[in-house]
């Protein structure tokens, strides 16, 4: 969803009708209400990364890097328009070269930075004619959730279908789903149109994202203690049938990894001296369980649906010492 548009209008709001813009990074003008104009602001330390990638075209956010000066202020999925009032974009165009080198400069002296984005929101006010109130369940909480397409990223949205009700199965951090979706949500419809089964929701959003820069879900949230255990057995129910042998790792994992590579590629891991023994039998006291047992943990992506842990019982002190009782006798 490449696709630019020139279009303007006082009801929409994107980089298209931005005075110092002149394009829409997400394919098609949003909508005035969709989109934040947000301003932040950060301090480097001498060197420091900012810690962000962008994508080059359209200056969106792509990844936070675990470590650099903006991953507390800057999202994934925010447009980037200036840095210390100098304008990222010339005419049409996003101009990445220009963030490089101002931030070059501004990291060599340690100074502060200054960024204006555009902040496309995750969650829309919800009305009674999407959801009437009285189709409103007790122990839940409903939402509007907004899906943007951001190009070069994948939609990763995996749902399963139980008792006529889709539910969001698996997320992936840096994703579209990833960003307006948790784990355990219940898809109750797309675009206002009600679906049943997991293949009408491939179908719609496969459908719509193809026309539309945005998809918006009707989302069910489970608030109450029975609520959210029924969730966390239909999410163990599937995580113990899943297929997948070897699931993709997280993306704070792959950098780590990555960072040590680096580290073993700069050093002998050999070691100087061997500490292990292994022609010898282990002795009496060391012994090997031959079977394994793994449990899973199903709501380690979502801490609303864990259970919470009980507060500890105060301790009373009922203690006298024999000296306070000698003194009240007297």
């Amino acid at each position: 969803m490449g696709r630019r548009s020139s279009c303007s209008s006082q009801s929409t709001k994107s980089v298209d009708n931005d005075k110092k813009v002149k394009c829409a990074p997400y394919g098609k003008v949003l909508p005035k209400k969709m989109v934040e104009d947000v301003t932040v602001t950060f301090q480097v330390d001498p060197g420091q990364s900012c810690g962000v990638t962008l994508n080059t075209k359209t200056m969106i956010v792509t990844k936070l890097e675990m470590e650099g000066a903006g991953v507390t202020r800057i999202e994934f999925g925010d447009v980037l328009l200036t840095l210390n009032g100098e304008s990222l974009w010339k005419g049409s165009k996003a101009n990445f070269s220009k963030f490089t080198n101002l931030y070059k400069k501004l990291a060599a002296k340690g100074l502060t930075c200054e960024v204006t984005l555009l902040r496309p929101v995750n969650v829309l006010p919800l009305d009674t004619k999407r959801l009437p109130m009285d189709q409103r369940r007790e122990g839940f909480s409903y939402k509007l959730a907004v899906l943007y397409h951001i190009e070069g990223r994948p939609l990763s949205l995996h749902v399963g279908t139980t008792d006529n009700k889709v539910y969001v199965l698996d997320l992936h951090e840096f994703t579209c789903a990833a960003r307006c979706l948790e784990l355990g949500d219940a898809i109750l419809d797309v675009d206002g149109e009600t679906v049943s089964n997991s293949a009408e929701v491939a179908e719609k959003v496969t459908e719509r994202a193809q026309k539309k820069p945005f998809v918006t879900f009707l989302i069910e949230q489970a608030e109450g203690p029975i609520q959210k255990a029924q969730v966390r057995q239909i999410l163990m129910f599937y995580k113990g049938n899943q297929t997948e042998v070897d699931p993709p790792m997280a993306p704070d994992v792959v950098d780590i990894c990555n960072g040590q590579l680096e580290k073993l590629k700069k050093c002998d891991p050999k070691p100087k001296k061997s500490i292990l023994k292994g022609s010898e039998e282990p002795g009496g006291h060391v012994s090997f369980e031959e079977t394994v047992s793994a449990h899973s943990i199903v709501s380690e992506r979502n801490i609303k649906l864990m259970v919470p842990i009980p507060a500890a019982t105060p301790v009373v002190n009922n203690y006298q010492s024999l000296a306070a009782l000698d003194k009240g006798k007297n």
